[in-house]
C-alpha cells in the first residue's frame, strides 16, 4: 500500500459518520478492519479513538499538538 493510499484510507474512515471501520461508497459498505489498527490519541487534554493503517497516516490526518499515541492490540 502506498503512502497516499494509507493517508486516503485514514481520512475516509475517520471522517465517516456512519461506520467506525468502513467507508460508504454509493450505498455500499466497504470494511477495512483487516488493514486498520485502533489507536488512542491524547490531544488537547483528552483521549480519542481513531482507526488508521499506521501511526504515520494518523499523524498526517491529525493537526495540532499530539501528546501521545497508544496502539490498542486486536483481541
Amino acid at each position: 500500500m502506498s503512502r497516499e493510499d494509507k493517508d486516503w484510507l485514514c481520512e475516509a474512515v475517520n471522517n465517516n459518520t456512519y461506520f467506525r471501520s468502513a467507508v460508504p461508497l454509493q450505498g455500499w459498505r466497504f470494511d477495512f478492519i483487516d488493514v486498520l489498527k485502533k489507536y488512542l490519541v491524547n490531544q488537547y487534554g483528552q483521549w480519542t479513538e481513531y482507526y488508521a493503517p499506521d501511526r504515520t497516516s494518523l499523524r498526517n490526518y491529525l493537526y495540532g499538538p499530539i501528546n501521545q499515541i497508544v496502539g490498542i492490540p486486536k483481541q
